[in-house]
């Protein structure tokens, strides 16, 4: 997220990149705090499964963002980028806390995460769609 000074144009490359390996990490983190945790219950198959796309959600709303706004100028997509890192470290955090936890895990934690991450992804978008045409 830097401006070049010699044109003063913003180039995106360094958040484009913190926001893939944050979905990436994000991903990969997220699910396995959840595959831990559910080991603690032993959930039938069907609802892991149910589990994993419900966790999942969030990346794949970001990785949809990013394709709609593939042609917005790159400012603007700076936005979504942050959202992305936001949302991983987010759900990490959450996730970590519940799964790596001394106590039982807590479904509400796993349920309400990703809601949470939809509305940062949802108020990224919004800004981003404005300053695209401000």
């Amino acid at each position: 997220m830097s401006a070049t000074r010699d044109h003063g144009v913003f180039d995106d490359r360094l958040a484009a990149s913190a926001g893939t390996i944050a979905i990436l990490v994000g991903v990969v983190g997220s699910v396995a705090l959840f595959l831990r945790a559910s080991q603690r219950k032993g959930p039938p198959p069907l609802l892991i499964v149910l589990f994993v796309i419900w966790v999942l959600s969030p990346y794949l709303l970001l990785v949809a963002a990013r394709l709609f706004a593939k042609r917005w100028p790159p400012r603007s997509r700076s936005w979504i980028h942050l959202a992305a890192v936001v949302v991983a470290a987010l759900s990490l955090v959450a996730y970590g806390a519940v799964a790596l936890g001394p106590s039982e895990p807590k479904t509400a934690v796993f349920v309400l995460v990703a809601p949470v991450c939809w509305l940062i992804t949802a108020i990224a978008v919004g800004i981003a769609a404005l300053t695209r045409s401000g």
